[in-house]
């Protein structure tokens, strides 16, 4: 069984190939599950996730088979931004992935060139202080 769905939170571990295997699925990707049995657990199921990006043809494959060519039949689909809804049929279309586009248009940041927070710059030293560091030295 697959699921398609934007990660809620960044503990998911992604599944997919190396080198990728291993690394933090952040909140707001796209990620695919397939679900199986717990091997831990007899009688439960567990769901392994991956990237979007590191879905392979081979698996591309098989989620065709299980929606019989139709990505809109994959569990999650319905619930997605039109702009992961695209990707997904795409990749249903040429069986790959395509490389991420932007999800957003730049937002102009209020605060950019803003003199926030204090000066990084060090003050001199009054003439005690000069003194008194001498005698450290």
């Amino acid at each position: 069984m697959y699921q398609v769905e934007v990660s809620p939170n960044n503990r998911a571990k992604c599944r997919g190939p190396a080198p990728c295997r291993g690394s933090t699925i952040k909140a707001g990707e796209i990620r695919l599950g397939i679900e199986s049995d717990n091997p831990f657990d007899p009688g439960a199921s567990r769901t392994m996730w991956r990237h979007w990006e590191c879905v392979t043809p081979l698996v591309i494959k098989n989620l065709k088979k299980s929606c019989g060519d139709d990505a809109t039949k994959l569990p999650g689909f319905e619930q997605l931004h039109g702009l992961f809804q695209d990707r997904i049929t795409k990749a249903f279309e040429t069986g790959r992935i395509q490389k991420p586009v932007a999800l957003q248009e730049p937002v102009d940041d209020p605060w950019a060139g803003a003199d926030v927070g204090p000066s990084k710059k060090k003050r001199k030293l009054t003439k005690k202080e000069k003194e008194a560091a001498s005698y450290r030295a």
